[in-house]
């Protein structure tokens, strides 16, 4: 019901529902725990404030820590640390973004937020282009 309301627009109901799943108010799976958590992060990393910003990646992080990260997972942390006003996280969100480029494993097309290709320093045309790369539909090609 959380995607829908995503999907919809709606993001204080979508918001509602996705902390009752995160504070184990419903009961979830493994996954559909991560999936709640990432979701939450990307909403609460689009409003705007700093505080915010540092709660999407605790819950990023807690994903992060729970077994292997997945590429979803990897790419959040990317743009928090791209989107964080202490420039010493630009550094951090550049060698994200390279690592999930060089992973044949983890894939593209993704999903972030509008505005997810946001400056990192000074090196916002390379950002920018990692971004891009990132969140580009996988290439298909015809079996002949």
């Amino acid at each position: 019901m959380a995607d829908f309301y995503l999907r919809a627009g709606r993001t204080v109901p979508a918001e509602a529902l996705l902390r009752r799943i995160v504070d184990g108010k419903v009961k979830a799976g493994d996954a559909d725990m991560m999936r709640a958590r990432r979701q939450l992060g990307l909403l609460l990393s689009s409003q705007g404030d700093y505080r915010n910003l540092q709660k999407a990646r605790d819950l990023i992080k807690q994903n992060l820590a729970a077994g292997e990260p997945s590429a979803a997972d990897r790419r959040a942390m990317a743009m928090f640390d791209a989107m964080d006003p202490d420039h010493a996280r630009h550094d951090e969100a550049m060698r994200r973004l390279e690592n999930l480029l060089d992973d044949k494993s983890a894939g593209a097309g993704g999903s972030l937020p509008v505005g997810a290709d946001v400056p990192v320093g000074g090196a916002w045309p390379q950002a920018g282009a990692l971004f891009r790369k990132l969140m580009a539909p996988p290439v298909q090609t015809r079996a002949t």
